[in-house]
């Protein structure tokens, strides 16, 4: 599963390895879309239909915007649908809109030729979605040297440029962490 909001719930059960990713997120809309173009608080999106999965980041954010306002919410529909057709589904009009994490919005777009438009997050939507900047690897509690092991990695290869090499093939810009000593 991608982008599994990190949570303290979460961290009680499962062990979070060093930051694998900088989240950078779009709202992705039908082209022609005049939302596309005004969309910066959830409140600009609340009576609007979206879809997610349960546990993501994204899905996370709009249950606790639609939890603080029960008046004005999001339809929020969840789905085990994979990214593809969860984007299909915004192109087709079953759902108004989608978050996603950028990079892979544009690999989509690339890879699929979607008639979408992403909109990168500004505003309330923003805050709600950077507090916690970054994506991880989750692993059981009891597997700490499994933890370890992944950590040592993913710093080995941000440090040696790799992270940096194959983000800018993959995704057109660096996506990788930092990690501070």
């Amino acid at each position: 599963m991608n982008n599994l909001a990190k949570n303290a719930e979460r961290e009680k059960n499962y062990l979070f390895t060093d930051p694998i990713f900088k989240n950078s997120y779009v709202v992705i809309f039908k082209n022609g879309s005049d939302k596309a173009k005004t969309a910066d608080e959830w409140s600009d999106l609340a009576g609007l239909s979206t879809v997610g999965s349960s546990g993501v980041n994204s899905t996370t954010a709009i249950e606790e915007y639609n939890k603080a306002n029960p008046d004005n919410t999001i339809e929020l529909n969840y789905s085990s649908e994979d990214l593809k057709s969860q984007l299909e589904g915004v192109e087709s009009g079953k759902y108004d809109f989608l978050v996603m994490d950028k990079p892979m919005f544009e690999y989509y777009q690339k890879e699929y030729s979607l008639d979408l438009t992403g909109k990168t997050i500004s505003g309330d939507l923003s805050t709600a979605l950077m507090s916690e900047p970054y994506s991880y690897f989750v692993v059981g509690k009891e597997e700490t040297q499994l933890a370890e092991d992944i950590n040592a990695a993913l710093k080995e290869v941000v440090e040696d440029g790799t992270s940096k090499q194959i983000n800018e093939k993959y995704f057109d810009e660096d996506y990788s962490p930092t990690y501070d000593d």
